[in-house]
């Protein structure tokens, strides 16, 4: 009886001990959980931040959701501008057959070089004939044609109508421009009306001011003819040259347009070889601890 009076003493006096020892241990775990939860929101203390940093270096090599067996996929817009920009860069990018890019590149390098020596040669046709017009047609001036030089565009002004300019009137429709530009050299070779500026048609006046039913030239001097026929050999080399850089912008476009199906044809010839995919991917294993998780499927 002694004896149970006694340990019913000692449970009353370790009671409040053992509450508070509970207390703390409860306490103690909460804190623990805290850690953790605030671990989770990404907000952990300074003395876990080195561990965290090593955890997150470690991330097994995996990206979210990559397929270890995934294809170099080639994107069709990107190849359209890589052939947009420079024809078969496209098709070396969807990995074409090696033919289709260098002839693509090869009709490219072939139009630059038709483009750039039909360009040169009307260029120097040009100057030909605008040498061959400074030489032989003469605008002349009023102080020529008062000093009794009339043989000259002016002097035929002044000879018919009495004056020195062709100010538009009923008699002209054009007007000699006041430089000697592109435009310049077309009227006076186009134009019966600058006709007399050619140096030749004052050796025969009569024969090149009337309609002659016998020729075919209608107000042409030599000179003015042969002027027309250089002029013309300028323009058609220049026009050819032009179809040169035609012919180029299709091939760009061409180009474009096949790169851009090669790359789809070739994305759709990998997703069909790939009967099998491999996925991996990182899942929370706990609050700290992430694993790798393969995910496979197969495509029958």
């Amino acid at each position: 009886m002694k004896n149970l009076v006694f340990l019913l003493a000692v449970a009353i006096g370790l009671t409040p001990l053992i509450s508070t020892a509970v207390e703390l241990e409860s306490t103690q775990l909460e804190l623990q959980v805290q850690a953790i939860r605030n671990s989770s929101d990404g907000t952990v203390d300074a003395g876990s931040s080195t561990e965290q940093e090593e955890f997150d270096d470690f991330g097994f090599g995996f990206d979210e959701d990559a397929s270890i067996y995934e294809y170099d996929y080639k994107s069709p817009k990107r190849a359209f501008i890589y052939s947009l920009l420079i024809p078969g860069l496209g098709q070396r990018y969807a990995q074409s057959h090696t033919i289709k890019p260098l002839l693509f590149l090869a009709v490219e390098a072939g139009m630059w070089m038709g483009y750039f020596k039909y360009h040169n040669d009307g260029i120097k046709k040009t100057d030909d004939f605008e040498a061959f017009a400074d030489e032989h047609w003469i605008e002349g001036d009023s102080a020529a044609v008062d000093g009794g030089n009339t043989e000259s565009y002016v002097g035929w002004l002044w000879q018919e109508y009495g004056r020195y300019d062709d100010n538009d009137t009923a008699e002209f429709t054009h007007h000699i421009p006041d430089y000697r530009d592109q435009q310049y050299y077309e009227m006076i070779g186009k134009y019966d009306q600058f006709r007399a500026g050619w140096d030749d048609y004052w050796d025969d006046p009569d024969r090149y001011d009337e309609r002659n039913p016998d020729s075919s030239l209608k107000y042409i001097s030599p000179n003015r003819d042969r002027y027309e026929s250089m002029r013309k050999d300028a323009n058609d080399l220049l026009d050819r040259a032009n179809k040169f850089i035609i012919v180029s912008m299709l091939n760009h476009l061409i180009s474009a347009f096949d790169a851009a199906l090669a790359a789809n044809r070739y994305n759709k010839n990998k997703a069909a070889d790939m009967w099998l995919t491999v996925n991996a991917e990182m899942k929370k294993y706990s609050a700290n601890d992430d694993i790798p998780i393969l995910r496979l499927s197969c495509r029958f």
